[in-house]
């Protein structure tokens, strides 16, 4: 199977390219069942993106460390010390040339540029020129590279979170689009054999709620925490509903894991400065009458959550699933409630 993944998957994965979504890729990539098809474009844009991001994100953690870690930082017990931006950005993009050069990774070339067609495409105002973005003519010059390498191949997929991209490709024979890396991974796994069975019984538990009561025992060992501007105290929490479908099956250290998208309804009840009752002294900084509002807060998180699968151990059977076990993540222990979070807020009255 062949796949383009737009610049857009690469930068939404956060660089992360030896977990997840991508560490399921490799491996297809490595068993021969998967190409993935780039641009020197797609790779220019991702570079770009790292070194703005990153260069953004070791600013931040140095100027925190500065204003608030000066007594940690003098002792080297603690091991805290800054980050060098350019060793950063480095390291990201080395990881990024990495998995440019495996396997399975294969890079088109953007020539021959049909210019009558781009700029025709351009006053029609077609995909991806709806609304004559900046970047559409690099868009239009990556799907024409597409078209011209799709002419000699089997059906190509394009997975891109940019809906004027794939609108590019949505009435084309030789192309399937999709929205989500996990959708697509999804996809693929739905044509092997050996996980067909697995799949669709993870589908029936996951669909009937029966991991549910699990994940919510794994989140409530998760730190939730209401991050707001103004000072707020975060009273209590609790998940009062759990949506939860099969994202795609992840193959590591001879396992295989249910990754599952769940989306979290979370209720909180929150302490706020009323600042219309209050008195705040410009001069001392600080507010010198406090009156306090409380609000009950609605918040939908969206947050993957992964289960190892115990499965039959024949060698070449399908997959049957035995039995499952919740995976605690513990690196992402912190789950964020935040003002783009929230879908509902209101006053609560003592």
């Amino acid at each position: 199977m062949i796949v383009y993944l737009d610049s857009n998957i690469y930068i939404d994965a956060d660089y992360v390219f030896d977990r997840e979504e991508f560490l399921t890729l490799r491996d297809l990539m490595r068993k021969g069942k998967l190409q993935i098809l780039y641009t020197i474009d797609t790779a220019g844009r991702v570079n770009e993106q790292i070194e703005t991001d990153i260069r953004r994100a070791t600013s931040t953690y140095n100027r925190y460390l500065r204003k608030y870690m000066g007594p940690f930082r003098k002792n080297e017990n603690y091991g805290i010390r800054e980050i060098s931006a350019d060793a950063a950005v480095e390291d990201i993009q080395a990881d990024f040339r990495k998995l440019l050069a495996e396997e399975g990774m294969v890079q088109i070339p953007l020539d021959p540029v049909s210019a009558d067609r781009l700029i025709s495409d351009y006053y029609g105002g077609l995909p991806p020129f709806e609304n004559k973005r900046s970047l559409g003519f690099r868009d239009a010059i990556v799907i024409n590279a597409l078209r011209n390498y799709a002419r000699a191949k089997d059906l190509i997929c394009v997975v891109s979170k940019d809906e004027e991209f794939r609108n590019a490709f949505e009435n084309d024979k030789n192309f399937l689009p999709f929205s989500t890396l996990d959708s697509f991974i999804r996809f693929v796994q739905e044509t092997q054999d050996e996980l067909v069975d697995l799949s669709d019984k993870l589908k029936e538990i996951i669909g009937q709620g029966q991991m549910n009561e699990g994940i919510e025992k794994y989140i409530y060992s998760l730190d939730i925490v209401r991050e707001c501007e103004d000072d707020c105290l975060c009273r209590s929490t609790s998940i009062e509903d759990v949506d939860c479908y099969l994202a795609y099956i992840e193959e590591q250290d001879d396992k295989l894991y249910a990754v599952i998208n769940t989306v979290l309804y979370i209720s909180a009840e929150v302490i706020y400065i009323d600042k219309d009752r209050s008195y705040y002294d410009e001069g001392r900084r600080e507010y010198l009458i406090e009156n306090y509002r409380i609000a009950r807060e609605e918040h939908e998180v969206s947050r993957k959550v992964r289960a190892v699968c115990i499965c039959n151990e024949a060698e070449g059977e399908r997959k049957t699933l035995r039995g499952y076990k919740i995976v605690h993540d513990k690196i992402n222990t912190v789950i964020d409630l935040t003002d783009e979070t929230m879908y509902k807020s209101e006053e609560v009255k003592e």
